[in-house]
């Protein structure tokens, strides 16, 4: 395997692609909040999210889906958000957001 693609332990290629679909998501002005929904058990996705700036909410129950194009079991959830105005690790936002890893409000 290229060691330019190589996985490391410390999530960091995680963190890459977080950070870059992130500042993709709000390099449109008209996005406000990023909702996010890992399994609640999901213990590395929540403390991703974390690290990237997001803030975590409550656990919820979310219903079952059944449709005729997809079927979603139940699940529980950890609901997690981030905004424009989040302590957010993207590139400063349009709304006057300051440098990664800052708090922005």
């Amino acid at each position: 395997m290229d060691s330019s693609v190589r996985r490391s332990g410390s999530g960091e290629v995680g963190a890459g692609l977080m950070i870059a679909f992130m500042s993709f998501v709000f390099s449109d002005d008209r996005t406000r909040r990023v909702v996010a929904e890992p399994d609640a058990r999901d213990e590395k996705g929540i403390a991703q999210l974390q690290r990237t700036g997001f803030v975590l909410g409550p656990e919820v129950e979310l219903p079952e889906i059944d449709l005729p194009e997809v079927h979603l079991p139940a699940k529980r959830a950890r609901l997690a958000s981030s905004t424009r105005r989040c302590r957010c690790r993207c590139p400063k936002t349009t709304d006057g957001g300051g440098p990664p890893g800052r708090a922005l409000g």
